[in-house]
């Protein structure tokens, strides 16, 4: 049995953006700490209110708001 945390990444990813990079590194540096492995995934923001979203964030562990996200007002 894996004890890998499953931890969804709220936002689009952008390469350009140090700290999106900073939030993926964060969560595997912060693994070992707890014994575990992490395993992370970035979710794009538009999926959110997609058909199915739901179901789609209950097969994570935990969800982590990314920072430094545009977002279009």
């Amino acid at each position: 049995m894996s004890n890998a945390v499953r931890i969804g990444i709220l936002g689009d990813f952008n390469p350009e953006f140090r700290s999106h990079h900073a939030t993926a590194d964060s969560l595997q540096h912060a693994a070992p700490q707890t014994e575990s492995e992490s395993d992370s995934e970035w979710i794009p923001t538009p999926s959110l209110t997609a058909p199915g979203a739901e179901k789609t964030l209950e097969t994570f562990d935990g969800l982590w708001a990314s920072p430094a996200v545009p977002t279009k007002v």
